[in-house]
Formats: structure tokens, sequence, C-alpha cells
């Protein structure tokens, strides 16, 4: 409904999560709310009872606003870019993202791998581009050999010597 900044706020849900809810409707179909005791709806989850549940399931100590940044980093670590994770966080900006979006050492460490991968790719592509370039002979163009060939003025110069006006044509 609202967040602590004060406007409203919603988020697409997975397949997944709407087939969840459907059950959970199932268990309690009176009411009209996700989180409700007593068909009211539960706006305020750092409870007793939410942290004797956490206590139960062996997470405690657990604030509610933990589950988001659990959330956010395992976005991140999924592969959600920061920006589509702005929008489903709703986060003003990057800075904010940040602070949710923490990667795991495992993660940080594929990440590194990548960069070594491309890296390496790129340091041999350029190699067997300098070994074509060595091959070329050094003298191009001109009597004496000492003239570049730049290809595109070769072609443009090549096009314009070719040029034959058809009868009648002016310049």
């Amino acid at each position: 409904k609202h967040q602590k900044a004060g406007r409203p706020f919603g988020f697409p849900l997975s397949e997944e999560l709407v087939r969840i809810l459907g059950e959970l409707r199932k268990l309690h179909p009176q009411g009209q709310y996700v989180f409700q005791y007593n068909g009211k709806p539960i706006d305020d989850c750092n409870t007793k009872a939410f942290q004797e549940a956490a206590k139960r399931a062996g997470i405690a100590p657990l604030r509610w606003h933990d589950l988001r940044h659990t959330g956010a980093s395992w976005a991140v670590q999924s592969g959600v870019t920061l920006q589509e994770l702005m929008v489903l966080g709703d986060w003003r900006s990057y800075s904010m993202v940040l602070r949710y979006a923490h990667l795991a050492p495992s993660h940080t460490a594929g990440a590194a791998e990548r960069v070594a991968q491309w890296a390496h790719t790129e340091i041999r592509a350029s190699a067997a581009f300098e070994q074509k370039k060595a091959e070329i002979p050094r003298k191009i163009g001109g009597a004496e050999g000492d003239r570049t060939l730049d290809l595109r003025i070769a072609n443009a110069t090549l096009s314009q010597l070719s040029y034959r006006p058809t009868k009648g044509a002016r310049f």
C-alpha cells in the first residue's frame, strides 16, 4: 500500500508468488489482506509474535527490513541489473540501491573470473590483429613505397577515377 516515504508503491509479482498467494488465500478466505489477523491488516511486523516466529525459524534476531536487504542481494546475485532493482524496490538513486544490494564473495569471484576471461579474449584478439598487421608489407603506395594506403581514400579516389559521365552530363 504505502511505504516509509508515504507514496503508494506496487511491483510485479512472479508467477510462483501469485500461485503461493492463491494458496494462502485458501487458508484464510475471509479478509482482503495477505498479512492479516482477524481480518485486519498487519502493518507492524516488529511485534512479539514476529520475533517469536523468527526465533522458532532459527533466524532471530530479524527485522522485517532485513528481508528487503536479502531480497535486493538475491536479485543482484541472480542477474537483475541495478537499474531493474531500482525500479523493483522503488529506490530513487543508485546510491540507495547499493546500500541494499550486497554481493556474496562467491559472486564477486565470479565477476572477477568474467573480467579475466574477457581480458584474455581481448588480449588474444589484439595479438592476432597485431600479427595480421605485421604481415602487411611496409612499402605500400607511391613510387618509393613511402605512402601509406588508406583504403577509404583509395576507394573514394578509385571510384572518382572510374566514374564515366553519361552523354550530356554536366559538372
